[in-house]
């Protein structure tokens, strides 16, 4: 009795497909050529004979030892497609297109990879199943795939048919534009030219990705920085926040590839006081995606760039301790990756406390703060106004000198000040971990800001974002905070009793602290409650 192809996961980006395909085969009792000389030859060999089966299992080998070559991704999944196991090739595919940001005419051709006969022979078998697997709507993944198909067969006419079908849907497919790109730039259309700039610079691409993000249209952002990257090959940046856009549109593997692939041309990119929620429109959001990843990292521990992806922002958040590890589990699989030794490097280095190396500096940085104490530094930038300085000055003195709880609330106050008010309320909570004596600390909020006004617009923002996210428990815990700052003790009561009331499982005891503390310190006269 014949035995099905597995099914692939609902959760989209799940890992390699080699396993699944592996246990495929051994049930099934499919027999899959295997000679001699890497895995990488011995797929190319067997796509040839037509051992398709064989074809992807050693593609898929080679493409887990090779994770940032696009060659062995793009050969299994044509080999995968030849099953045909169409979910599986248009992964494999967009892993291929993630691994390389712009590709040549020439690069997908079948005549030079199976020859002439064996081409017509592949192409005949694999078109008209493709076609009838596509579906009403079509799917944009199966339809970018058959595109592929028809490039790889040297008709490039039906091809460009279908990627302008598919941007027509998906005006930001990534891969979709990849592949659109190796055509003459007079030939790539309307559709492809529409997203660019007035005068098509990468800038202007840049430019919308970041505005993109902000809004949070992170598919839309990683088509726009994908753009770039087309524009200037050259460029590491581009293919970086391509990757933070498609780690934020909940796109793991790929993202995790296209920093990887990215990363050789930022040497000192592993030292930097990275700022990773500037790219999520809500603060929030980075949180929740981390959490995600983690999950996705442990149900799937063969995926490697996932697992790098999720060492990449424990270590730009503040976790360097817990990606430490990770690193040093991927250097055992990828001993010569000069990336994940630079981050391996620079992770142990914050878990131990010491700051960034000098000699990679910073590029983010100001003026403010430099050759000083980045705590002097930053409490300076924060009174000049320079919130952004201030930010990345307390990151660095918080890493430092983790047991100080004033710079943990000077941090506090510059991601306020930042828009960020779940992690203001986060950094708050690790500086009262901190107090000896919690119920004497006293921190002048309000006075910090050096007599600008800037704090009563900060203020009206939190407020308003509490409003706006009910749910949002660590911001309304420091707004709370400051409401007891300012006196206003019924409504920092009320902040703190919603917090206790909706964290009862979790038990917030610094809620329960401080609703006591403002209870003890209420007048009669307070204001009606407004949360």
């Amino acid at each position: 009795m014949a035995v099905s192809p597995p099914a692939l996961a609902d959760e989209e980006g799940a890992g390699d497909p080699l396993p699944a395909l592996t246990a495929w085969v051994e049930e099934s009792g499919t027999p899959g050529a295997r000679a001699t000389g890497g895995p990488y030859a011995d797929g190319v060999r067997a796509l040839r004979s037509g051992d398709d089966v064989g074809a992807a299992l050693a593609l898929g080998e080679a493409a887990l030892s090779y994770p940032a070559d696009p060659r062995p991704h793009l050969l299994q999944a044509l080999a995968l497609a030849g099953l045909p196991r169409f979910d599986l090739a248009s992964r494999a595919a967009r892993r291929a297109f993630a691994a390389r940001a712009a590709w040549g005419k020439d690069d997908i051709d079948l005549a030079l990879i199976l020859g002439e006969e064996r081409k017509l022979d592949y192409v005949k078998k694999v078109k008209p199943a493709l076609e009838e697997s596509l579906g009403e709507p079509p799917d944009e993944d199966m339809e970018f795939l058959l595109a592929l198909v028809f490039v790889a067969a040297g008709d490039r006419a039906a091809a460009k048919d279908r990627l302008e079908a598919v941007l027509a849907r998906s005006r930001d497919h990534v891969p979709a534009r990849q592949l659109l790109a190796t055509w003459p730039e007079a030939e790539r259309g309307a559709l492809f030219s529409t997203a660019t700039g007035p005068d098509g610079r990468p800038d202007d691409a840049m430019v919308r990705g970041y505005h993109l993000l902000r809004l949070g249209e992170y598919r839309r952002a990683a088509g726009a920085f994908a753009e770039a990257s087309v524009l200037d090959p050259g460029a590491s940046l581009p293919r970086i926040e391509m990757g933070h856009a498609l780690f934020a549109a909940s796109r793991y593997t790929e993202a995790g590839a296209a920093l990887l692939e990215a990363l050789p041309g930022e040497p000192q990119w592993s030292a930097r006081n990275l700022d990773l929620y500037d790219r999520f429109a809500r603060a929030d959001e980075l949180d929740l995606r981390i959490e995600e990843l983690e999950g996705h990292a442990r149900e799937h521990p063969e995926d490697l760039d996932s697992l790098f992806l999720y060492a990449y922002t424990l270590h730009f958040t503040d976790r360097a301790v817990l990606a430490v590890p990770l690193f040093e589990l991927l250097q055992k699989s990828r001993p010569q990756d000069a990336v994940v030794k630079a981050f391996l490097a620079d992770a142990r280095a914050r878990a131990a406390g010491s700051p960034p190396d000098p000699a990679n500096p910073d590029p983010e940085a100001t003026e403010t703060g430099a050759g000083t104490d980045p705590f002097e530094a930053g409490t300076r930038a924060f009174r000049q106004g320079e919130y952004r300085a201030a930010l990345d000055r307390f990151q660095e003195a918080v890493r430092t000198r983790p047991s100080v709880p004033q710079r943990h609330f000077w941090f506090a106050l510059a991601r306020f000040a930042g828009g960020l008010y779940a992690e203001a309320g986060r950094a708050f909570r690790e500086g009262m971990s901190h107090v000896q004596d919690w119920k004497n600390f006293a921190f002048d909020w309000q006075g910090s800001y050096g007599g600008s006004k800037d704090f009563d617009l900060h203020f009206a923002g939190l407020e308003k974002h509490v409003k706006a996210h009910p749910s949002d428990s660590e911001a309304r815990l420091f707004l709370g905070v400051l409401l007891m700052a300012k006196k206003d003790y019924t409504n920092a009561m009320m902040a703190f009793e919603q917090n206790v009331q909706a964290d009862r499982e979790k038990q917030d005891t610094l809620s329960a602290q401080l609703l006591s503390r403002a209870r003890s310190e209420a007048r009669p006269e307070g204001r009606p409650g407004r949360y």
